[in-house]
């Protein structure tokens, strides 16, 4: 009899255990050509200029206008929905006018794109950032122009509320991942399959009955 309740209780939960698989969250991949409007749960704050319609947003990538402008003024923002972070691997960027560097900033650190190494109003550049830390499993990044030191105050005639240098920097093909956060619904093992599994079991059991009743 206790033979006959096991049976049924381990046949009861391999039936049980066949119908479940693991759970994981669908990772998402795409890439902000600012053509499109960003969508949920991915933000854009734009700050002077913002998106723009330029000639000069075309990459060497094959991306065309518009792309993301921005300077000394203010910085765009690219966030996600909490508790969601994403990971950047790399992006396009173009500086345009003498003076000015480009500041990009992440939840984990700063990036400096200096116009002395990268020179200005040329294709641009693509940035990989599969290997940095500082912009893997982020919940924004920034970008900013910025002047080196000095430049601020060089050359300047008239006094106002903005740096001397006046260059702008250009943004594109931002290449990132992230989980959605929603777990996958599981996939059921197939009715024969857990059919087979239930049959093996009973007979394991059928088969060690009798070893004992034999004994």
């Amino acid at each position: 009899m206790k033979y006959s309740k096991l049976a049924t209780a381990l046949a009861l939960s391999v039936a049980m255990g066949a119908g479940i698989n693991s759970v994981s969250a669908a990772t998402i991949d795409t890439t902000i050509k600012f053509d499109a409007p960003v969508t949920a749960p991915l933000n854009l704050v734009e700050d002077s200029p913002g998106i723009v319609n330029d000639s000069k947003c075309t990459s060497p990538l094959g991306s065309s206008a518009p792309c993301l402008k921005v300077n000394t003024v203010g910085a765009a923002v690219l966030s996600i929905a909490a508790p969601l972070t994403f990971s950047i691997s790399s992006f396009w960027f173009e500086l345009n006018g003498k003076g000015d560097d480009m500041l990009v900033t992440t939840s984990k650190g700063v990036l400096s794109l200096l116009e002395s190494v990268y020179g200005h109003n040329n294709d641009g550049a693509v940035y990989d950032t599969s290997a940095l830390a500082a912009f893997q499993d982020i919940t924004y990044i920034s970008f900013i122009m910025s002047c080196p030191p000095g430049e601020d105050k060089k050359d300047k005639k008239v006094k106002d509320d903005g740096p001397a240098c006046a260059g702008t920097g250009l943004v594109d093909n931002i290449k990132l991942s992230y989980d959605d956060g929603k777990p996958d619904d599981p996939s059921p093992v197939p009715v024969p399959a857990a059919g087979l599994m239930l049959v093996g079991a009973l007979g394991g059991l059928t088969a060690l009955r009798r070893r004992k009743t034999a004994a």
